[in-house]
């Protein structure tokens, strides 16, 4: 089966499936996805904390020269 082939099997299965659901159902589903999308996470509170004993940069430029 191929890719496009996949996507429309894909696309008939969803729409079958609104058809055949509830619409309240549909809305309470849509809030309730609505409610729990979380915002997108910072990692600055972490910058500079990471701590291992050895320099970040050090070990980058060892990596990377280690087939030179």
């Amino acid at each position: 089966m191929s890719i496009t082939e996949l996507n429309t099997v894909k696309e008939d299965l969803v729409r079958y499936i609104l058809c055949e659901t509830d619409p309240s159902i549909i809305e309470k589903l849509l809030l309730l996805i609505k409610q729990n999308k979380e915002k997108p996470k910072s990692l600055a509170k972490h910058r500079g904390r990471l701590k291992r004993g050895i320099d970040g940069l050090g070990y980058q430029k060892a990596v990377r020269n280690e087939w030179d």
